[in-house]
């Protein structure tokens, strides 16, 4: 499979993580859409966009499924398998900037409590987003379930971020796919597989059905690319119509229009078709696509993570909340959106740039305590 094709991929994974930023943004900077004073096609078209927050989520978690099954494949191929390894490297991939991300959070959620207690954000007053109310979620014990990724199972999201609720998702789909694979695939014996199949079986029982949901959803993309080798004709006509179909359940979905048929199923098995045949895509992306694309994708992470805590904090500070839509107003949002995405920038390249530097000096403290002892 092309490299080059992936940086499709990675263009989308960041469009998605925009789409959640800027959908929060809106809807702590800007009143509800029912109260706003002046409705026009502006308006309208505004808050549409910016409204697709969950389902840029689906993507993600298709998107996730896609590229874990292929760093699984990966790793079967070059003979270097192993449940230990591969664990390891998912805690510290997502630690890397969780870490980081709930001490900013908490920084940040203590100073707005303490110095903007009468914010609309603190007193609940942000209708479409009552999640973000820090108060009693900034304690050690929801911080360490957080870190854990036990929030949505066991504690509620840290302080204000609640965006942090797809990352436990994450990481348990993370585990409990290679449980899955391997208790299918033949490469352990008979006993093991039926353990990991128990371990599996605990684990699906232990997240709930909501998660295991999700999960299935995630599979979509795992789906994909076990699917991606085979070949097909006529894929830009088919990438076309499975891009018009994807679109189409968008719309229908933030239309509220046959729930039954539009949800968050029917747009992951679509936009895992369009996965399919991007796959298959021979024109390979300009120098520009190329560049935003690594921009976005390397941020998107980081942003997804971190954007919230410094919202709540800034627009308590400034007092921008709940504005009436405006050119003025929408001027600030885009300054305030910008602000964000540098922050982003910054701690993605303190944090998230050195992911695999950090892994490497975790693995050297490791071998030299082994040594030592």
């Amino acid at each position: 499979m092309n490299r080059e094709r992936f940086i499709y991929l990675d263009l989308i994974r960041g469009i998605a993580a925009l789409l959640v930023f800027y959908g929060h943004l809106r809807a702590i900077y800007f009143m509800g859409y029912p109260f706003q004073n002046h409705k026009g096609s502006a308006l309208k078209s505004f808050y549409f966009i910016t409204g697709f927050g969950h389902e840029a989520v689906m993507i993600f978690f298709v998107l996730s499924g896609f590229f874990i099954a292929k760093t699984i494949n990966n790793s079967i191929k070059a003979n270097n398998w192993s449940f230990s390894s591969y664990i390891f490297s998912r805690f510290v991939r997502l630690w890397v900037v969780l870490i980081p991300a709930i001490v900013l959070g908490a920084i940040f959620d203590n100073l707005t409590l303490f110095f903007f207690p009468e914010s609309n954000i603190v007193l609940g007053k942000i209708l479409y987003m009552p999640d973000i109310m820090p108060q009693d979620k900034t304690t050690v014990s929801i911080a360490i379930a957080n870190i854990f990724f036990l929030q949505g199972i066991l504690s509620p999201t840290y302080g204000s971020n609640g965006a942090l609720w797809s990352l436990a998702n994450e990481f348990w789909y993370y585990m409990l796919f290679p449980l899955l694979l391997f208790t299918v695939k033949k490469d352990y014996q008979f006993k093991k597989r039926l353990l990991l199949a128990l371990f599996a079986l605990i684990i699906s029982y232990f997240i709930g059905k909501t998660f295991f949901l999700y999960f299935l959803v995630w599979l979509f993309g795992v789906i994909v690319f076990y699917l991606s080798p085979f070949r097909v004709k006529f894929c830009r006509f088919w990438l076309i119509i499975s891009l018009v179909s994807t679109i189409f359940i968008l719309t229908q979905i933030r239309l509220a229009n046959f729930p039954i048929y539009f949800n968050d199923f029917t747009l992951g098995i679509s936009f895992a078709v369009f996965v399919f045949f991007i796959t298959k895509l021979k024109k390979t992306p300009g120098r520009f696509l190329s560049k935003l694309s690594e921009f976005l994708s390397n941020i998107s992470y980081t942003l997804y993570l971190i954007h919230l805590p410094a919202l709540v904090f800034i627009c308590s500070f400034f007092d921008l909340t709940l504005k009436q839509f405006s050119c003025t107003n929408l001027l600030y949002y885009i300054a305030l959106s910008f602000v964000i995405i540098v922050y982003a920038y910054v701690i993605w390249y303190i944090f998230e740039r050195n992911t695999s530097k950090i892994k490497i000096l975790i693995l050297s403290g490791i071998s030299k305590s082994i040594k030592i002892s």
